[in-house]
């Protein structure tokens, strides 16, 4: 995956290098043009000496780094995928954003960004607050709140603790009856 992001850099790198030498070359071509024209002009026809000055010395055509933050993984970007391949599931956090946000009455793009990180539901409030807003309360982080204990909760009723009823209320069980 490294290789793909490298190959574009370098990519991007070369098309610089190359729009840097037209630039150049049509900056040196318009100078000697300019200085054929003064050199015609001049009743000597003599160029005073004055040398091509290297657009690279002038520091005009330095390399401006791209920003390379889509290169990150971020999971409130959806480019994380969490999974058990043991256990042949995985998911987004978009995929929980959606399932919550109507319930909630949160935009489903608002909720996927405070999914994850340090953001709190306000059970008294129903709103998203930071850490900063949490003042001593306990409550638990929004991914740990609706996508962890969910999680733990499934493999709670299949596997620590199998019992038949509990398996009913899973829509997708395998021997789901309803």
């Amino acid at each position: 995956m490294g290789s793909f992001f490298a190959g574009e850099r370098m990519e991007d790198d070369l098309r610089w290098r190359e729009e840097r030498e037209r630039r150049l070359a049509a900056k040196r071509e318009a100078m000697a043009d300019e200085a054929a024209a003064d050199a015609a002009a001049t009743p000597s026809g003599s160029v005073n000496g004055d040398s091509v000055p290297d657009a690279e010395a002038e520091g005009q055509y330095d390399y401006q780094e791209r920003d390379d933050e889509d290169l990150y993984f971020a999971p409130e970007r959806g480019n994380v995928v969490f999974a058990s391949a043991i256990d042949g599931w995985g998911f987004r956090i978009g995929k929980f954003a959606q399932l919550y946000a109507s319930k909630l009455g949160i935009r489903e793009a608002n909720f996927k960004r405070v999914l994850w990180g340090d953001f709190y539901l306000d059970t008294k409030t129903k709103r998203v607050i930071n850490y900063k807003q949490l003042r001593g309360r306990n409550l638990k982080p929004l991914f740990v709140q609706f996508v962890l204990e969910n999680i733990w909760a499934v493999y709670d009723a299949i596997m620590l603790n199998p019992y038949v009823s509990r398996h009913l209320r899973i829509p997708w069980y395998p021997n789901h009856t309803h």
